[in-house]
């Protein structure tokens, strides 16, 4: 019935422009209505022929549509050969394995940016059959992340870990220090490797010890229990000489931080009234703001100078903040939950080398959409970038998986968020 309409309308327009003499008004006005007939019919057609179109475009104007960020790079790890975490029930951790021993295993996956172009990938695995409760060396693989391949495999024998924390006990670790060479910590032994897997020194420690790495990573801070006292006693070492620089105990650390820091000359305690600069002879409180207080999560002493002043980043159980060491609080961004069934876990923070953004993991808990700075948190694990000075959000990358908490890192150049799942290594593109 449309379609008839607006044939006849189309021929009663023809015929107006064609005849021009004189008519009555009655036939004009009825002539008039007919071109308004084909025009409307007309668009209406215009529209029913193009309405998707017209869906789709107001779909990518709100995002629904709006493709996720593609992986800049995607490297299956398996077909490499990487070991996957070897399976066991509970029954058979309980006969093989003392709580202690238990609760000291980690063998979760850790990466290591040691240049632009080379990531570790690592974790503690048993050498001979399926035994979780007994790793017995570090398996790291070094991958060429520009083409994807694998540059070399390494393994060091490691000894059972004594505390589930890097606060007590850093065995079997590898940290990043400067001009693309890392530090391997395995059998209380430091390994000092150069970027093409050549070993430079060595250097026996013969005791449980904790290690951080400076901003500038040219220096290794040891923190090893005295045997008198209950104090600690931490070491500044060359991490290009293994060179001993300062060292101090400090008899207040026993039992009471719940995280510490490392700089050049002094060290960042995390402890029950608040954030402490600790040297030899010297305790100040700089923050006692709540988030500074909390027992929960870890602190991270930011690289570079962007405020002229050491940056700390402070995680706790409701977000994390930024601390100047001498301006305290510059920023927080933290939720009101009750910790119960029903809620956030922050874990995992880390920086990129020029200390311009930090990055942190957010678990949500429960059941349905919880929000985080405006965010709403959808997955089991989503990964938050932002300005380490200005507290603003850079990027949320809400649809990646990550195995724990040390499985994300900044490329050295910060450009790209690389992130591990156990079996993808992948690089995603940040913001310039």
């Amino acid at each position: 019935m449309i379609a008839r309409g607006c044939t006849n309308g189309q021929r009663a327009a023809r015929i107006y422009e064609k005849d021009r003499r004189p008519v009555a008004p009655q036939s004009l006005d009825r002539d008039r209505e007919r071109v308004r007939l084909a025009s409307s019919c007309l668009v209406l057609s215009l529209v029913l022929r193009h309405w998707f179109v017209g869906i789709i475009v107001l779909l990518l104007a709100q995002g629904i549509l709006a493709a996720p960020p593609v992986p800049e790079t995607a490297i299956d790890l398996r077909r490499l050969g990487y070991p996957g975490k070897p399976e066991a029930s509970n029954r058979e951790f309980f006969q093989h394995a003392d709580p202690q021993t238990l609760n000291a295993l980690d063998m979760n996956s850790r990466l290591v940016a040691v240049s632009p172009g080379v990531m570790i990938v690592y974790s503690t695995r048993p050498d001979e059959g399926n035994k979780p409760w007994s790793p017995s060396s570090i398996r790291a693989f070094v991958i060429d992340t520009a083409s994807g391949g694998l540059v070399r495999r390494q393994a060091w024998p490691i000894r059972p870990r004594t505390a589930p924390g890097e606060q007590v006990d850093s065995e079997a670790r590898i940290f990043s220090v400067q001009e693309g060479q890392y530090i391997v910590s395995a059998h209380d032994e430091l390994s000092l490797y150069a970027e093409t897997g050549v070993l430079i020194r060595k250097l026996g420690l013969g005791a449980v010890f904790a290690m951080q790495i400076t901003p500038d990573k040219g220096e290794a801070v040891l923190r090893s229990r005295l045997a008198s006292g209950g104090a600690f006693e931490y070491t500044w070492l060359d991490t290009t000489t293994f060179k001993v620089g300062q060292r101090f105990s400090h008899a207040e650390s026993y039992g009471h931080p719940f995280a510490f820091g490392s700089l050049r000359d002094s060290l960042v305690f995390k402890e029950v009234d608040g954030l402490h600069q600790v040297s030899d002879g010297r305790d100040r409180l700089f923050c006692a703001e709540p988030i500074c207080r909390d027992s929960y999560g870890g602190i991270l002493t930011i690289p570079g100078d962007r405020s002229k002043e050491q940056l700390i980043a402070v995680l706790s159980a409701y977000g994390v903040g930024v601390v100047s060491l001498n301006g305290g609080l510059l920023w927080s961004r933290t939720v009101a939950q009750d910790l119960g069934l029903n809620h956030m876990t922050f874990g995992g923070i880390t920086a990129s080398s020029d200390g311009r953004r930090i990055a942190f993991d957010v678990m949500r808990g429960g059941r349905g959409r919880q929000d985080f700075d405006g965010l709403h948190l959808d997955h089991d694990h989503e990964i938050l970038v932002y300005d380490s000075l200005t507290g603003k959000r850079i990027s949320a990358f809400t649809d990646v998986a990550v195995g724990g908490a040390e499985d994300f890192k900044f490329s050295p150049d910060g450009k790209t968020m690389w992130t591990f799942d156990g079996k993808i290594l992948r690089g995603l593109p940040l913001p310039d």
